[in-house]
């Protein structure tokens, strides 16, 4: 057990915990485009969903966690854009 998200990046399985239960929540990627258009890996934000909606936004601003959730550390431009016509 950790709270070092760095640490648990080496781990083979990451659970989240909230009072002292497993809880499944909704996370994303979020990349910042460079010069050459490709967009690379800035953070992982964490969503607390409640009845009325969004209550928490958790964001780990480290890139190299991005492979512990499974995440692209880069996205070509096509991708990228491929995604924001969703």
């Amino acid at each position: 057990m950790t709270h070092s998200m760095l640490l648990a990046a080496n781990a083979d399985h990451v659970l989240v915990l909230d009072g002292g239960r497993i809880v499944d929540k909704p996370a994303f990627a979020a990349y910042l485009r460079g010069h050459d258009g490709v967009h690379r890996a800035h953070a992982v934000q964490v969503l607390t969903v409640s009845a009325s909606g969004i209550a928490r936004v958790v964001s780990f601003n480290q890139p190299e966690l991005l492979a512990t959730f499974g995440m692209a550390q880069t996205l070509s431009s096509a991708a990228a854009a491929a995604g924001q016509r969703r």
